[in-house]
């Protein structure tokens, strides 16, 4: 498929990343929303299948039907659209990874684990069975596992709705084969009857077979085998692959997975509700599923590149709470909580990262089946209560004091002291009237030096030095210094990624109180981007310029990947580092080298096609043509023409001979003529009789057009048939006179007798062997 790079814009709209899976007929892209700034998950069909009306269709369908459903258990859908060449769907990215991986990574669960995925898989199977859609395609790949520990059901790429009529046509494909996962189908799937919700309710159950297991329960030589073997066999128990295995799993999955569907849970929601009556009855602990370590989500998105925008698990994109200290105006008031100060008792609880509390058994290997089984393990496994024991959460001890402070009797004292101490008022003497107005004076003498001193230095604050602080840090001590702080990224050859490298305006400078210092934050050196699929010169020139780079229009060069004048190459390669300000020689594609067309004149079809690709070049269309001088089915010629140049990997077209040969069918009897001429595809008219002695009567003696001759059936495809009229005279002296008119008359022969007597006959003429035409008279004496 024609792929979108890291960087691309789909719709104007989406930032592609970085891919993290493909199938068959789509490629799942990371992506940023740079409308709503979020990261999302970017389906994008394969352009090959965009033209066939039944791909297009099933990919818009489960945009459609996924969009119909809304719960957290579900992979929302967020938008669907096209641009250009490229249908596509939006769906919510689930970082995590998905349940295949996690079995890959930890084997077989134990019961309260795996109840624990089945409950949400069949919650969404429920909300999806209400609306009467079904799935089609139940199994580890299309369950996610985020890392906050929800488990999603995904890939409604198989959906279909109940009231349209899911039967036989409408879960195969065209070209008749089940759509499906061959180890999850169906009984019915694999018959190609009509599917109901029992039929998602099946896959289900093999896939807590499986959960439980390790393995699914069918494994045959070959994906025939084992889709046919469910139709002649149960799915046995997962107690007798797994000992210890409650016996309340055996009959879940024996019920799900019955051969008939009308013995099975009716649907999603029924099936779920066995799940809680399961729990309840073996008193199985609450669990969270983790997300595997390893999976392809992670190592995709650890690679993605967003343009300027920083990656998904960048440290400066994560939202945390901050302690932010003791407020300085309540740190010395009694009776006020410290509602901002951190705890040396606050800790965060890890998630279970295992499948607690059945691993860890004493004697058993921890990574064998059985570890996962203790006996008697499920009998009122993880009972409640010890865990809350005491004070989890780790509140400190009350801040507040013991009791209000007592201090009327001093306050009492004090003021008697300062009643006692009082000096006389001022009178109305010239001497109060001059310390009024001194004051007066000094205090318009303050505020004018107060004023000068803010207008010339007093509302300026110095810029501090903040290299080498963490981000938070660096912006707390320009927020101190009075100003307002922002982070700005900037690419820097000399200070590591990530690294504050200092100010703007620069440190030690003086800038206006309440003004933004933006904080400078080295983004490393910058890397060569990756030209896009749809990039021009221009807009690849724009995306250097973003990282302070410079281009230059090199040399073009031939290039069997990139049509002929998009950006086939670099100079440094995409995703090398360079030094700010560099200079990137950036080469437009020549489209594939040219190549000379073999000459294919007189091959067959099948060998044409194959000289043909031998040289570099596809065959395109293949038209028909007649030739005199080239037999049906034989190549004629190529167009272009044989010597003729042709960019490689291009189409040509090959033209075929549709001559037909003419049969010989001289010899033959007219009926068997006829009939391999009409084989032949030719029309047989009858002509006039002709003599050839060395023809029997009534088959052909002669035929036009002649024997081997080409004929082009566009125009006249009529073949002549002459008979032959000539009979060679058989023996009959000694017969009688009857038996002997019937032979000869059988012939086409006139009999006629020397005599009226009816006895044997005893000459004839012409004689034995003698060649005459039809019609002719035999003369016969008789006794």
């Amino acid at each position: 498929m024609s792929q979108l790079y890291s960087g691309d814009l789909l719709d104007n709209r989406y930032r592609i990343g970085a891919q993290i899976a493909r199938g068959g007929m789509s490629t799942v892209y990371s992506a940023v929303d740079t409308r709503l700034d979020r990261e999302v998950a970017v389906k994008v069909m394969d352009p090959a299948l965009a033209d066939q009306r039944s791909f297009r269709a099933r990919f818009e369908r489960e945009a459609r039907a996924v969009a119909k459903l809304n719960h957290p258990a579900l992979v929302n859908v967020f938008d669907q659209g096209v641009d250009g060449e490229y249908v596509f769907l939006v769906m919510e990215l689930v970082v995590g990874g998905s349940l295949r991986e996690l079995l890959k990574e930890r084997g077989p669960m134990p019961p309260h684990a795996a109840l624990a995925v089945m409950e949400p898989v069949l919650t969404a199977l429920s909300v999806a069975h209400a609306t009467g859609m079904i799935h089609r395609d139940i199994k580890p790949d299309n369950v996610l596992i985020s890392d906050s520990h929800q488990v999603k059901l995904a890939d409604f790429g198989l959906v279909r709705a109940i009231a349209t009529g899911v039967n036989s046509g409408a879960h195969t494909a065209h070209d008749g084969k089940v759509i499906g996962t061959v180890g999850y189908l169906s009984p019915e799937q694999v018959e190609g009857k009509s599917l109901h919700q029992t039929s998602d309710v099946y896959s289900a159950g093999i896939l807590l077979y499986e959960l439980i297991t390790g393995t699914t329960p069918f494994k045959e030589d070959s994906p025939v085998g084992t889709a046919m073997a469910r139709l002649n066999r149960d799915v046995p128990a997962p107690s007798s692959v797994i000992s210890g295995v409650p016996e309340e799993i055996d009959q879940l999955v024996a019920r799900a997975t019955s051969r008939s569907s009308e013995t099975r849970f009716s649907d999603g929601t029924e099936f779920l509700n066995a799940v809680h009556s399961v729990t309840r009855d073996l008193n199985l602990p609450p669990f969270k599923v983790p997300s595997p370590a390893d999976s392809a989500v992670r190592r995709a998105l650890e690679g993605a590149d967003y343009g300027e925008r920083l990656s998904w698990d960048d440290e400066s994109m994560s939202t945390r709470a901050v302690a932010l200290g003791t407020d300085p105006r309540t740190s010395e008031q009694p009776g006020h909580a410290q509602p901002f100060s951190e705890t040396a008792h606050t800790q965060l609880q890890p998630a279970d990262g295992g499948y607690s509390p059945y691993s860890g058994t004493p004697g058993v290997d921890a990574h064998s089946p059985a570890a996962a089984y203790p006996a008697g393990a499920h009998a009122g496994a993880g009972q409640p209560g010890a865990a809350h024991a005491g004070n989890p959460q780790g509140y400190p001890p009350s801040a507040y004091p013991a009791g209000p402070l007592h201090h009327s009797g001093h306050a009492a004292e004090v003021a008697q002291s300062h009643e006692s101490n009082r000096k006389p008022a001022l009178s109305n003497r010239s001497s109060g009237r001059t310390v009024v107005w001194i004051l007066v004076i000094l205090a318009l003498v303050a505020a004018v030096a107060t004023g000068a001193w803010w207008l010339t230095s007093g509302r300026y604050g110095e810029v501090p030095n903040v290299v080498g602080m963490d981000q938070a840090s660096a912006q707390a001590t320009v927020e101190e210094a009075g100003f307002t702080s922002d982070l700005e990224e900037q690419y820097s050859n000399d200070t590591a990624r990530q690294a504050v490298m200092g100010t703007d305006p620069p440190f030690g400078e003086r800038a206006p109180r309440g003004s933004q210092v933006a904080v400078l934050v080295s983004l490393g050196k910058p890397t060569v981007p990756q030209p896009g699929s749809a990039d021009t010169v221009a807009t690849y020139t724009q995306k250097l310029e973003d990282r302070t780079l410079q281009a230059r229009l090199g040399s073009e060069v031939y290039s069997d990947d990139v049509p002929k004048g998009k950006i086939a190459s670099t100079k440094p390669a995409s995703g090398a580092e360079v030094n700010t300000g560099s200079t990137v020689e950036v080469q437009l594609s020549k489209g594939p080298r040219p190549v000379r067309v073999p000459g294919v004149k007189g091959q067959s079809e099948k060998r044409a096609t194959e000289t043909i690709e031998a040289a570099g070049l596809e065959v395109g269309d293949v038209v028909q043509e007649f030739s005199e001088q080239v037999e049906a089915g034989d190549a004629i010629e190529t167009r272009p023409g044989s010597g003729e140049e042709a960019p490689g990997g291009s189409e040509i077209t090959l033209v075929i001979s549709n001559a037909i040969k003419v049969p010989n069918i001289t010899g033959l009897s007219a009926d068997k003529a006829k009939e391999k001429l009409r084989e032949a595809g030719l029309n047989p008219v009858d002509g006039d009789p002709i003599t050839d002695e060395d023809v029997e009567a009534g088959h052909v003696a002669s035929q036009s057009p002649a024997a081997d001759q080409l004929i082009n059936p566009e125009e006249d495809t009529n073949v002549t048939i002459h008979e032959s009229d000539s009979v060679r005279v058989p023996f009959v002296i000694g017969s009688t006179a009857a038996s002997a008119k019937q032979k000869l008359e059988a012939l086409g022969l006139k009999v006629k007798f020397s005599s009226d007597s009816s006895g044997l006959v005893i000459t004839q003429s012409p004689g034995l062997g003698s060649r005459v035409r039809v019609g002719d008279t035999i003369t016969l004496g008789t006794l």
